[in-house]
């Protein structure tokens, strides 16, 4: 059972019809969606005109956070979330960051001279200095 037939089911438990349940749940989830909007709007008009480099930067993190987008940043730099097939890279060849979607081709760890600039990177595909090759 997922997260909305989870809460379906409480409501129902609560005493609610099933129809009923499911309105309230549209409505509850469509508002919340368009909060997510104007909050997701309102973090880019304050990238747009924010001062400092720092301060654009934030912004677009807080724009991950009203759009309810849970991610992390990994040890290799990665910015990513458990959901999605979306996912924020460092490119070593362009020397900038970059959107990557899942589907692309597995190019995320390009090779590049010794030593390992993230050798504890699960894209790592460098040779490991005395290992067989």
């Amino acid at each position: 059972m997922n997260a909305y037939e989870n809460a379906v089911q409480s409501l129902v438990n609560g005493g609610y019809p099933d129809r009923q349940a499911r309105e309230i749940l549209s409505f509850v989830c469509g508002e919340a969606q368009d909060e997510g909007h104007r909050r997701g709007a309102a973090a880019a008009r304050a990238e747009l005109t924010a001062g400092s480099p720092w301060e654009r930067a934030v912004a677009g993190l807080n724009a991950l956070v009203d759009a309810d987008i849970a991610f992390w940043i990994e040890p290799d730099g990665h910015i990513s979330g458990p959901f999605g097939d979306e996912h924020i890279e460092w490119d070593h060849d362009a020397a900038r960051w970059r959107l990557v979607h899942d589907d692309e081709d597995d190019d995320v760890h390009p090779p590049h001279p010794a030593p390992c600039r993230v050798p504890d990177s699960p894209d790592c595909t460098c040779p490991t200095p005395g290992a067989a090759s």
